[in-house]
């Protein structure tokens, strides 16, 4: 099966199959796997981390896998992470020097549908690692972006307090040895939700994205929210965004608007906050069900050469283990929007879109998981990347 989907791709890709930097990786064992996140290093090599456990079990993210790949798809080394009780996945990783990176990781425990008795755990690249725990009752929701900076590194995620409905955003900022300098916590009169991306601006000001709120917010050098600024109403998850410069940024998303409200939606916003001032385009008006990739679904090297990816045909009531055929669709646009190619991948099987980068050689890599509906006879998913050029 595994020969035959690569050859259903190859046939896929015109423009890629004469190119030795197009490839398939599947990682297809008798576990279940769960996708967690895709990072490329200066080097040229790719960062895959995934989850995997026992499919009988329920359980998607038991041992953490994270894999180091070169650029042609083989694979120079793995690490294995597995803590006793604990649920984990990779949700970061921060380059040192040449070839040396360490990894975040979500912990937790999956209790009465609530991730409880959670934390963060970085595995610092000398074998070390820091553990920062949250109270026992708190449910983690997931954390947003990592931005790093001159001196120091700052975390966003976010979390249930016991007796509240809402969740609460929180910034961990610490310096490069990953110790703590400053835990701050979103007052619930100021804002609620869970911000996924976050950007530094003038003045020592934060512009950052409130995802469950589908709004933009503005945060002072404190983090204290000083501005609320709402996207259109019928934007819809998930998002993936892409800053160009100091003020401008690009996005993806679903636009909600009837009678086809899974329409894909890029668009360029030229100020950070004045939503009013954007530049947009769509995808063909959907006949299915459209979805961005889950953690990042545009991104660029060159802002004349922006990738989009999304899943075709997601079913939404059973993401992960749908009896149904979907697609990878890749979109590669100019500045402005406009449209130069459109590619499908996939129809064999059910997959899923997860994380597209773009990479340093011009292409892009791809990365989701793939639930082989035909041939399984239990729920199991398989990660896979796909490695296209330009």
């Amino acid at each position: 099966m595994k020969k035959a989907l690569i050859v259903f791709l190859i046939m896929n890709m015109p423009f890629c199959s004469q190119s030795q930097s197009s490839w398939l990786k599947l990682f297809q064992t008798t576990e279940n796997e769960y996708f967690g996140d895709l990072y490329e290093l200066k080097n040229g090599n790719f960062i895959l981390g995934f989850s995997q456990s026992d499919p009988k079990t329920g359980i998607m993210n038991k041992i953490a896998i994270t894999k180091q790949i070169d650029p042609h798809g083989e694979e120079i080394s793995e690490k294995r992470l597995e803590i006793e009780n604990r649920q984990i996945l990779l949700q970061g990783v921060i380059e040192e020097n040449s070839d040396q990176y360490s990894s975040l990781f979500i912990l937790y425990n999956q209790i009465s549908g609530n991730s409880l008795n959670s934390g963060i755990r970085i595995e610092k690249y000398d074998g070390s690692y820091r553990s920062y725990n949250f109270p026992g009752d708190y449910d983690l929701w997931a954390l947003g972006k990592t931005e790093i900076y001159t001196n120091k590194i700052i975390l966003t995620g976010s979390y249930r307090k016991p007796g509240y409905s809402n969740y609460t955003p929180f910034f961990q900022t610490l310096n490069k040895e990953f110790d703590s300098i400053s835990f701050i916590e979103i007052p619930e009169d100021q804002s609620d939700g869970s911000y996924q991306y976050f950007k530094q601006i003038k003045g020592n000001k934060f512009w950052a994205f409130n995802m469950f709120r589908r709004r933009l917010e503005y945060l002072d050098d404190k983090f204290n929210v000083i501005g609320k600024y709402p996207l259109d109403p019928f934007y819809s998850y998930s998002f993936g965004f892409k800053w160009d410069s100091d003020s401008t940024f690009y996005y993806a998303c679903k636009d909600m608007r009837l009678p086809n409200p899974y329409t894909i939606v890029f668009n360029k916003q030229i100020h950070p906050f004045d939503t009013t001032n954007t530049l947009r385009n769509h995808w063909h008006i959907s006949d299915t069900i459209d979805y961005t990739a889950f953690r990042q679904s545009i991104d660029f090297q060159s802002k004349d050469t922006i990738f989009i990816g999304f899943t075709r045909n997601l079913n939404i009531q059973n993401p992960y283990y749908a009896h149904q055929p979907s697609w990878l669709v890749v979109l590669q646009t100019d500045s402005l929007l406009n449209l130069r190619w459109e590619r499908f991948y996939g129809g064999d099987a059910y997959y899923v879109m997860s994380n597209l980068i773009a990479t340093q050689d011009g292409g892009c890599l791809i990365g989701g998981w793939r639930f082989d509906y035909q041939n399984s006879t239990e729920d199991q998913t398989d990660v896979f990347l796909l490695k296209l050029n330009n």
